[in-house]
């Protein structure tokens, strides 16, 4: 099945396909989950919810502990990976070929913002392109992709979509095996406004092992998130119970009145 055949078959051969595939149950899970673990590497975590109280009559704010710890974490499997760069072997004219595009598209960097993507998000999408004759590459905000595969798992065409947080236009970059086209809202309806020729075919996927989805990856901080939340409860309940209840404690009468 080709990308003619997925959109004659799921969408009518609409030409607003695009915005259909976007609004997909199983998108919106991904993009959310992609757009919280961006606010928790911020900062944003579970134990900021927490409720604050009343104390001897006034308010008591509850101590909120914040361990970003997981930073820590992907940053040592980032630099353990691809920490140094990449050796290239093989044949000499392929080898110095290779290097040269390393070179010039900075790739070095380009490899170690894959990986850091995949061990944040699960996935990363990579797209290659050419500027003024050096091969160069752009890693694409996980929160804005949308890669299109059938029922099969085969990789059809790739949409990138962003909505402008001002102004709430919409804009659609939609990567097809050999072309691309840019849709926006601008002006209330929705219309192409730039099309090329794409010579690097679509963007790149990459993810790692996930035992529950073939197609996509799992993130590092799966894992991380659960046990810093629970260490961060009880640090901010240890603190309160030490400063308030020890240090500043409420006075109980007990006993029978005479």
């Amino acid at each position: 099945m080709n990308i003619e055949q997925y959109i004659e078959k799921n969408f009518d051969n609409t030409s607003y396909w695009f915005e259909q595939e976007v609004n997909r149950p199983y998108h919106a899970k991904r993009i959310t989950d992609a757009i919280n673990k961006v606010f928790y590497l911020k900062g944003m975590h579970k134990v900021k919810n927490r409720e604050d109280a009343v104390y001897k009559g006034r308010e008591l704010i509850t101590r909120k502990t914040i361990i970003n710890y997981a930073k820590t974490v992907i940053d040592f499997h980032n630099t353990y990976l691809v920490g140094k760069p990449i050796t290239l072997t093989g044949n000499e004219s392929t080898v110095k070929t290779f290097r040269e595009v390393y070179k010039l598209g900075l790739y070095d960097t380009v490899d170690f913002n894959v990986i850091d993507h995949v061990n944040k998000f699960g996935d990363a999408y990579e797209v290659v392109y050419i500027d003024n004759g050096v091969i160069k590459s752009k890693i694409l905000n996980n929160a804005d992709c949308y890669p299109v595969y059938n029922d099969l798992g085969e990789y059809l065409a790739f949409i990138e979509h962003w909505t402008d947080g001002y102004s709430s236009i919409a804009y659609y970059n939609v990567y097809y095996p050999n072309y691309v086209e840019r849709w926006t809202n601008e002006g209330g309806d929705m219309h192409m406004y730039d099309s090329n020729i794409n010579v690097c075919g679509l963007p790149i996927h990459y993810h790692n092992n996930n035992d529950e989805d073939d197609l996509y990856g799992q993130s590092l901080l799966d894992d991380i998130m659960p046990l810093l939340d629970e260490l961060e409860d009880v640090y901010s309940k240890l603190g309160d119970a030490i400063y308030v209840n020890t240090l500043n404690p409420l006075p109980v009468s007990t006993g029978v009145r005479l």
